[in-house]
Order: structure tokens, then sequence, then C-alpha cells
């Protein structure tokens, strides 16, 4: 069983490769997904984390819907990404979900700092409160997403891993945007508008 402490930022940076840290050491990517349970609990966390990067590939090259489903034998079913892969700032957000959710039914976190938790929700939800906007912006979505996966009888995953730069991240064209919204995105920016 993981704790708060090994959700969190510090550590999860303190696991990825010291050469992979240098250019993005201040952002966590995070990708939240509706899920069957017993299928993503059997594909290994570094396998979500190479499933993430190549989904972020994915959605800046998109021009058709099913581009934006980067791995067509498990997108969009049995696994639903519902936003794009998210970027934060110094910030996991494992560890405020397992607060409110409790302990996922399955998690793991790999040696290269990939971490993977499935709840099956049920009826909970995450209070939003006046926190950095990185924060907000995750616990709004969250609640959409929770509403969703109890509206689909689905588990809810959150994957994430060190990487990628928060600050060189442009938002997504109006095009891609529009293409996304009926993909069934429920948020289509990678972090909150500053």
């Amino acid at each position: 069983m993981n704790t708060a402490e090994d959700w969190a930022f510090p550590h999860l940076l303190s696991l990825r490769p010291w050469h992979l840290n240098i250019p993005s050491c201040d952002t966590l990517s995070y990708w939240i997904l509706l899920v069957d349970l017993a299928k993503a609990s059997q594909i290994s966390a570094d396998h979500w984390g190479y499933m993430m990067s190549a989904q972020f590939d994915s959605e800046d090259q998109a021009v058709l819907e099913e581009h934006l489903f980067s791995h067509p034998d498990l997108m969009p079913n049995p696994v639903l990404p519902i936003a794009p892969v998210l970027l934060t700032r110094m910030w996991s957000p494992f560890p405020l979900t397992s607060a409110h959710l409790g302990a996922p039914q399955h998690s793991e976190i790999s040696k290269r700092g990939v971490a993977i938790a499935i709840w099956s929700p049920g009826t909970n939800s995450i209070s939003v409160d006046k926190r950095p906007p990185d924060v907000v912006f995750y616990q709004t979505l969250m609640n959409s997403a929770l509403e969703k996966a109890s509206e689909m009888s689905s588990s809810i995953c959150l994957v994430g891993q060190v990487g990628w730069s928060y600050s060189n991240s442009s938002g997504f064209g109006l095009s891609l945007r529009k293409l996304m919204k009926k993909a069934g995105f429920i948020e289509q920016r990678r972090k909150p508008e500053t």
C-alpha cells in the first residue's frame, strides 16, 4: 500500500533518472481515464506511462476524432480518456484524490516514477476550495469525471509521472478543442488558464 508521501511530487521526481529531470523537473503530467477495473489493473505502471506519452503526442497532432485515441485496441473502450494529458507544476493529485476517495482498489508506482491508481468512486466527490489554480482545475475536472464514472458504472484511473514542460505547453487550437469535445473529453485544455 502506497502512502501519501509515496504519491507526492518530490518522491515521484526522485524516481526519475537524473538526465530526464533537467528540462522538466517542475512538471507532473497526469491523465484521468474511465476504465474497467479488471482490465486496467492488468497493465503495468510503466506501460501506462508509455501510453500516456503516446497519447500526449497524438493529441497535439490529431486531425480526426479517432486520432485522439492513441491505442485503438483499448480506446475508447475499455479505456476512455475524459481529458487530454494534463500538466501541473510541483504538485501531485494522488494524495488529494486518496484523501477524498479512500485507498485505491489498485495502485502501483514503478521504479521509473510512473504512478497509477484506480478507484471505484461510488458517490464520492472532491471538495473544491481556494487553492492554487492547478489544484482547483484538477478538483473541478475530477468531480466531472466522478459524475461520468457513476453514469457509466466505470472506475476512475489516474496516471501520473514527472515530465514535459509546464511553461512551454501552449493551448490547443479551436478546431482541436472542438474535436476533443466531440470525442467526449470533458476538458479541452492541458492546464488552467492563468
